[in-house]
């Protein structure tokens, strides 16, 4: 809530800054390509820890998996003693191209594509039978890594206005419709280096189902700072905050806010 708070300050100190200088008046055509940090939040992560509809569980039950995990774990047997409580999203880049129709007044439409591929990580927790000749931490205990990949992707609608702050210089503010797109790519844990890969889709009336994409939808404000050569290509510096209903394979759903600062370069036409 800072972010959309500052955003909002900036907004409304917009008319001030714009009497500095009076605003372009032209119409057009811009396209831009930037690269970003994306800052996602952590709460849909969760999925990954596979406890939707016992997914880890089956999985570790399995007769057919079962010998090759206890095998990776020295020939003794094994208990779940915690699943993962702290999956998190690890940051990650991320790739927009955009497409902004130039109207008077400074005033212009946009429409924003991003992509990104996320990693989840966290881990479980084994109680293995294996005899206890340690002191401290009990070395039955085996912490397993977890995690997943996924895909995502955002198309952005919105309007926008720039206002100039000194020769070829400018801020802008716009916002808009988010929807996010979201397909698991893989959820995989790993024992004494040991992969081993759990299906990412299960539905009890269905075991049989297979995961298709997920959409989630809501809003998205950016803030920024460019220069805009005479020439016509530009330089631009851009803050974008999301705030978008997630949903994992109608599994987990978060309203989940994501962060992203970005660099590009435009051209308008």
């Amino acid at each position: 809530m800072k972010i959309l708070g500052a955003l909002l300050i900036l907004l409304t100190g917009m008319p001030l800054i714009s009497q500095a200088q009076a605003p372009r008046d032209g119409t057009g055509f811009r396209v831009g390509i930037y690269g970003g940090y994306y800052i996602p939040g952590d709460a849909p992560a969760r999925y990954y820890a596979a406890t939707d509809n016992n997914r880890l569980v089956n999985y570790l039950n399995n007769p057919f998996n079962r010998p090759r995990i206890i095998e990776a774990l020295g020939n003794y047997d094994f208990t779940l003693a915690q699943t993962a409580q702290d999956m998190v999203y690890n940051n990650s880049f991320v790739f927009e191209l955009s497409g902004e129709i130039l109207i008077r007044n400074n005033w212009y439409l946009a429409a924003r594509f991003m992509n990104t591929k996320l990693t989840a990580s966290g881990i479980f927790t084994l109680d293995v039978q294996r005899p206890n000749q340690g002191q401290g931490f009990p070395n039955n205990l085996e912490q397993v890594n977890i995690g997943g990949t996924e895909a995502r992707s955002h198309i952005d609608l919105g309007f926008g206005k720039q206002l100039p702050v000194g020769e070829n210089l400018y801020m802008l503010v716009e916002g808009g419709f988010d929807m996010v797109f979201i397909e698991v790519t893989n959820n995989e844990f790993f024992i004494n280096q040991e992969r081993f890969v759990l299906p990412v889709f299960t539905d009890p009336r269905n075991p049989q189902a297979t995961p298709g994409n997920t959409v989630g939808t809501g809003f998205y404000l950016v803030g920024g700072l460019g220069y805009e050569l005479p020439s016509n290509y530009g330089f631009w510096l851009k803050f974008t905050f999301q705030q978008t209903r997630v949903n994992i394979n109608r599994t987990v759903e978060e309203i989940a806010p994501i962060f992203t600062p970005a660099i590009g370069f435009t051209r308008s036409f």
